[in-house]
């Protein structure tokens, strides 16, 4: 693992071979092109690291780790740790019990130990390129801070814990401070819809 001060290094990078990252590539290119910023993430050279939270010393490696296990995503894959998000990882749950498939199409292993997030802003995709520099417990060497690995150790939801941190401003005091469900239904690609119910205490 490294200090807290190191986890912002940045990464050596080597562009993964296949078509999976040539398509994505090219989405990042034309939305490039088009004067769009939202694929930055992905082209640049290094990775960057998201600011950690006083709960996390330092990262740790789990490159090797599978993304999904053999019958995952599944919602008993979420697990939340020492961050105020479970608006966030209750609606991976939720998802991933509805349509796994879906949750798939959100991140993609790129081959070259890095993954491509993908989060929706309206129509727009925004591509996060992250590793599997995960954050540690303050305390622990193997223990992660935030979101724990799912079955068979897959890592699926801290690394989308991971790419949201980004989206939202670079840091993981950014989810600590809550948010809502539609707005992360919104972000993996899905429509949301806010339903309002009267005071069931009103008749009392």
């Amino acid at each position: 693992c490294t200090t807290a001060g190191e986890s912002a290094r940045t990464h050596a990078s080597s562009r993964a071979v296949g078509s999976v990252w040539d398509e994505i590539r090219s989405t990042a290119d034309d939305l490039l092109n088009a004067g769009k910023r939202t694929a930055r993430d992905l082209l640049r050279p290094d990775l960057r690291e998201p600011g950690l939270t006083a709960a996390a010393r330092g990262v740790g490696d789990l490159a090797g780790l599978p993304v999904f296990s053999d019958q995952g995503p599944a919602p008993t894959d979420v697990a939340q740790g020492a961050l105020n998000n479970c608006f966030l990882l209750a609606s991976l749950a939720s998802v991933a019990a509805a349509d796994p498939s879906l949750v798939r199409s959100v991140i993609t292993d790129l081959g070259d130990g890095t993954f491509a997030v993908r989060v929706m802003r309206g129509s727009t995709p925004r591509f996060y390129r992250v590793d599997a520099d995960l954050p540690l417990r303050a305390g622990s060497t193997a223990r992660l801070a935030y979101a724990q690995p799912g079955a068979d150790d897959s890592l699926w939801v801290p690394l989308i814990e991971k790419a949201f941190a980004l989206d939202r401003g670079g840091s993981y005091r950014s989810l600590d401070r809550g948010g809502w469900m539609d707005t992360t239904y919104r972000a993996l690609g899905l429509s949301a819809r806010t339903l309002a119910f009267g005071n069931p205490l009103a008749a009392l």
